[in-house]
């Protein structure tokens, strides 16, 4: 279908190009349904997306996509589809935007294995989101979450928290090694994650990617925490904030 008058060589390597893709598989002859699309974009996701999100992707499209899209042929779909699922959606906004998302990137695999001409998602029109009203806690509310853990562990940790900003997947695996009470200093170099299953899994380094990750903390929480290593005997190991049995 298309016309390259006398420019031989860009036919002659399209022609190439075209062959080397149809022997991997990404010409197909028959068409395919989105559900096929979407495990084609697993299998090509392992090596490329950190698992944590592709697990999320799975819940996404086995609870709100592949029932209205599975048995879909891509070629059949058009923007008119697109927006009308989104007209009909009657489920929160935030999980709407999630599930968009995530059938963009599917359509927008299919249009790179050549499946699809165009990616129907892009531009649709969404329903208004309806944003909460932000607030500020007071300073008896934050006295009161400070001090609300019964383990001292656990307060350090929440109080370590607030100061710094750090998640829970940051801070929860900190040693005492990573601290620098000296210079008020923390330093993240592992984390907490999901793997494609789901299960959580400690890795070496910073969630974006990054070696280490510093934050500042108060005076007064680097004397608590200098005190409360010393009254537990912690060596440089040692996990400042423990599970209650122990461990991670």
């Amino acid at each position: 279908s298309r016309d390259f008058g006398y420019d031989f060589d860009s036919a002659q390597d399209w022609a190439k190009q075209t062959f080397d893709e149809r022997q991997k598989g990404r010409w197909q002859d028959e068409e395919k349904n989105l559900q096929t699309v979407w495990e084609c974009y697993l299998n090509d996701g392992t090596s490329r997306i950190k698992a944590a999100t592709l697990f999320r992707y799975r819940q996404i499209w086995d609870k709100d996509l592949s029932d209205y899209w599975g048995d879909k042929l891509a070629s059949d779909v058009h923007t008119k589809d697109v927006q009308r699922w989104i007209d009909d959606w009657s489920g929160p906004v935030p999980k709407l935007d999630h599930a968009r998302r995530v059938l963009s990137i599917v359509f927008k695999h299919a249009v790179d294995e050549g499946v699809m001409n165009y990616n129907p998602c892009s531009r649709r029109t969404m329903p208004e989101r309806q944003n909460p009203k932000s607030f500020a806690l007071t300073v008896e509310q934050i006295k009161t979450l400070r001090s609300h853990p019964a383990r001292k562990s656990d307060r350090l940790g929440l109080n370590l928290a607030l100061e710094t900003g750090l998640r829970w997947s940051e801070w929860s695996p900190l040693r005492v090694k990573d601290l620098n009470l000296k210079e008020r200093i923390v330093t993240v170099s592992r984390h907490w994650t999901q793997d494609s299953k789901g299960r959580k899994v400690l890795l070496e380094g910073h969630k974006t990617g990054l070696d280490q990750k510093t934050a500042n903390i108060s005076e007064p929480l680097a004397q608590a925490l200098e005190a409360f290593i010393q009254e537990m005997g912690l060596e440089s190991e040692g996990l400042i904030f423990p599970a209650p049995k122990g461990g991670l």
